[in-house]
């Protein structure tokens, strides 16, 4: 239905404008797919896995970000 990403979208846009200089990096457990999905659709990019947690790493305005 796309609530989460219009939601999402909005708050990011805002947090990022308020917070220029911030990184926003999310973990996600590598089964859900539905959350993976979302953040590619927002822009995030995969930065990896961490082993230790069992995690997908995603962010957006990283400096490893490319």
């Amino acid at each position: 239905q796309g609530v989460a990403f219009e939601i999402l979208s909005d708050l990011l846009d805002l947090l990022h404008d308020r917070y220029p200089q911030c990184e926003f990096c999310c973990q996600v457990d590598p089964k859900n797919t539905a959350s993976i999905k979302l953040l590619k659709k927002l822009g995030y990019k995969y930065l990896g896995y961490d082993e230790e947690i069992n995690s997908k790493k995603y962010g957006k305005w990283t400096r490893n970000n490319t």
